[in-house]
């Protein structure tokens, strides 16, 4: 058993031997002293490794860096190899942008279309084939004749366009998107731009022509497409996903978890699938057919 503790604690000692190393090395650099003192030289390897430190110094503290930056520099900039790096900074360590904040309460209809324009305008980086100028449109439209509304339904089922077909409305919810009430509690876990994304898939049915004549897999891929351009412009490179996942995996191990953040956890799941999908058609297809039954109806939470 002692034999096992100590080969099982070498890993973590390198990575105190790495740290300490890379931080004296940050500190040797930075003092003037050491460069000045004609009898003091600083080894080149040593100034070396002291500018590649306060690089990964610099990006960790400039919070538009992403991760994935980090974790390249640290992985293939360094001279002297330091294979531990990646695991060096986590996700949930780095000072991103995160919503929500610690007062925000549930979201109403017109809180989640203006958390999704904000976010999307500050991040000013949309693909230019991007559907999320027409969804807003549509969504806007939509709102302007009071034809977005919260209502009770399916656990299943975060949001729902209740489509025309035949060229006659039949019942008050005809040619309405309706989002599940739960969501508003959702979007304080996840952040009211996050979850306005239901409501761009739902914009997206609202917004297809040929609905009434395509099967489940056309209808839902056409969605699909267009929540991912909602992802992808509300978190360009996708690492607040990850931070947002941690906070609540993080909050699901106290035993007096609310029940909502198991339900937000779901949602974000699959928001997850549809954002490593890379908008590529196919691969939406493939989560239409796991996501749905043959029938249309969903067969996984948050679908």
């Amino acid at each position: 058993m002692e034999e096992k503790q100590k080969t099982a604690s070498l890993p973590g000692r390198f990575l105190s031997l790495a740290l300490s190393i890379s931080f004296a090395a940050s500190s040797l650099y930075a003092n003037p002293m050491y460069l000045s003192s004609e009898g003091n030289a600083v080894p080149p390897d040593a100034l070396d490794l002291g500018q590649e430190t306060q690089k990964i110094m610099n990006l960790v503290a400039n919070k538009n860096s992403s991760v994935f930056a980090i974790h390249q520099k640290a992985e293939t900039d360094y001279e002297f190899g330091m294979p531990g790096a990646a695991i060096l900074i986590r996700p949930h360590l780095h000072p991103y942008k995160i919503e929500p904040s610690l007062g925000e309460s549930p979201a109403t209809i017109e809180d989640l279309i203006a958390a999704a324009k904000d976010r999307i305008e500050n991040n000013g980086s949309q693909d230019p084939n991007s559907t999320v100028e027409a969804t807003l449109a549509k969504i806007d439209e939509m709102d302007s004749h009071e034809r977005i509304s919260y209502a009770k339904l399916p656990s299943n089922e975060l949001g729902v366009f209740n489509k025309i077909c035949g060229g006659r409305q039949t019942g008050k919810k005809a040619g309405m998107i309706n989002l599940h009430y739960h969501l508003a509690a959702i979007s304080v876990a996840v952040g009211r731009p996050l979850a306005a994304c239901v409501l761009f898939h739902e914009a997206g049915h609202a917004s297809d022509q040929n609905i009434c004549h395509e099967s489940t897999e056309d209808v839902e891929s056409y969605a699909f497409h267009r929540e991912y351009d909602c992802i992808k412009a509300i978190y360009p490179s996708g690492e607040e996903l990850l931070t947002t996942y941690q906070q609540i995996n993080n909050a699901l191990e106290s035993p007096r978890a609310p029940a909502i953040l198991h339900e937000s956890m779901d949602f974000l799941k699959n928001i997850i699938q549809v954002y490593r999908t890379g908008g590529d058609d196919q691969k939406i297809r493939a989560l239409v057919n796991k996501l749905y039954n043959s029938d249309g109806t969903p067969s996984s939470p948050g679908a």
